[in-house]
């Protein structure tokens, strides 16, 4: 019998190898969410996953993981609990607005039911890429929150994509709801960092698009101005 597809190189092999790195990971992620007594551990935890993935959908796979999950749980404790606050107290608004608003008679009130659907959205895309921007770049909360949803106004596609995806995962969980602790958490986490990741560089690319169009738009300012400083001292040396 053949056993080419259990070398390493082969598709099938590289197929288990990630499956087990996220089998892995995720259960770090169990694992430090307990340290944190689950309510301050899950978003340090979260973050430190985010931040294993990165590294590998990078091609980095030569560093201790454990180490490092540590590191980054340490590291980014405080911060990303601060930002599980805010997006839990954000929730709660929202939800307690739409509980709220849909109790009461009037027209005013229908319109305010429904621009607080609108925010909820905001909210749900807003989501998407936040932690990949807190495992990628080294941002302020607020920084965070707003590039998180201009990344994904910007790049509607990937977030489409992105959330379509999500879900395909999450209905194979329902079907298969005893792999959630294996692959729960970092299966989703491995493609929201894939689609994220084309998503930062689409977007950079469009920032360079633009400040280039703003640099020969200066420069060709610049020479306008130059010419005409040359006519006018021809003029007068006339």
């Amino acid at each position: 019998m053949d056993f080419k597809f259990l070398q390493p190189g082969s598709t099938f092999y590289k197929i288990a190898e990630w499956i087990q790195r996220l089998v892995y990971v995720n259960l770090l992620w169990i694992l430090f969410s307990l340290v944190g007594l689950v309510v301050l551990g899950i978003m340090p935890a979260t973050a430190a996953l985010y931040e294993i993935i990165r590294r590998w959908n990078n091609g980095v796979t030569s560093f201790p993981v454990f180490k490092t999950f540590w590191r980054e749980y340490r590291a980014k404790f405080i911060k990303a609990n601060l930002l599980g606050i805010i997006m839990a107290f954000l929730g709660y608004l929202l939800f307690f607005n739409i509980q709220y608003y849909q109790q009461q008679s009037g027209q005013i009130y229908i319109y305010f039911y429904y621009l607080s659907w609108v925010l909820v959205f905001f909210y749900g895309i807003t989501l998407v890429h936040l932690f990949p921007l807190l495992a990628n770049y080294e941002l302020k909360l607020h920084h965070l929150l707003k590039n998180s949803l201009f990344i994904c106004i910007l790049n509607p596609g990937y977030t489409l994509m992105i959330i379509a995806g999500t879900a395909v995962i999450g209905l194979v969980f329902l079907l298969l709801p005893s792999l959630i602790p294996f692959l729960g958490l970092s299966s989703v986490a491995f493609f929201n960092t894939w689609g994220a990741k084309k998503s930062f560089a689409k977007t950079e690319n469009k920032i360079k698009e633009h400040r280039k169009d703003d640099t020969d738009d200066t420069e060709g300012t610049a020479n306008n101005l130059n010419d005409k400083t040359a006519e006018n001292i021809e003029d007068t040396e006339n």
